[in-house]
């Protein structure tokens, strides 16, 4: 991942919109461990080339792109801003519990499969709960699997509508449930 842009500079071409830093920034000042650069919003070279990724905004994605053409929420939503959100290894203990990416990726889509409030503008999650497995849930029940590369992180994708919208509950009501954070 390349690090996050604000989208300003004259050869800035996907940005990193403000609603998905604001979730980094929450993830980085509250998960133990969790380090700049495992935390990635705007794609890096990599993503470029393929030009189909939620870490690419709508002048770097081919006119095909499935984080395009699969749902109206991405068609409407399109703009030059980044929609993804990848998250790598970490590991805390709370009251003797130990909380790891693997165990957030499997509390995640447990999540989403249930439909939560919170979780209603993510189109898909690609992780793994084994570190051996690639997994991948679909909202839309369209793809099923990911590269290795999420052996090592969780990458999660937002409908690009929700482009403005809030993504920090999430993540506020993890670090809640874990310990980690005080109820409000």
């Amino acid at each position: 991942m390349s690090p996050p842009s604000a989208g300003k500079g004259p050869f800035t071409v996907t940005y990193a919109p403000p609603t998905i830093l604001a979730a980094r920034t929450f993830l980085l000042d509250g998960v133990p461990g969790l380090t700049p650069a495992e935390v990635g919003i705007v794609g890096d070279t990599g993503h470029a080339n393929t030009g189909t990724s939620y870490h690419l905004g709508k002048k770097q994605l081919a006119a095909n792109a499935y984080s395009i053409i699969e749902s109206p929420r991405d068609r409407n939503g399109l703009t030059d801003a980044a929609a993804g959100l990848d998250i790598g290894d970490f590991s805390f203990k709370v009251r003797g519990k130990t909380h790891t990416l693997r165990t957030f990726s499997a509390w995640l889509v447990a999540a989403c499969k249930a439909g939560t409030a919170d979780t209603k503008d993510i189109r898909e999650v690609i992780y793994s709960t084994d570190g051996k497995n690639v997994r991948r849930w679909d909202r839309l029940g369209r793809r099923t699997t990911g590269d290795s590369s999420h052996l090592f992180h969780t990458h999660l994708s937002y409908f690009r509508d929700s482009e403005k919208k809030g993504k920090t509950a999430l993540f506020r009501r993890y670090l809640t449930e874990t310990g980690l954070l005080k109820d409000e």
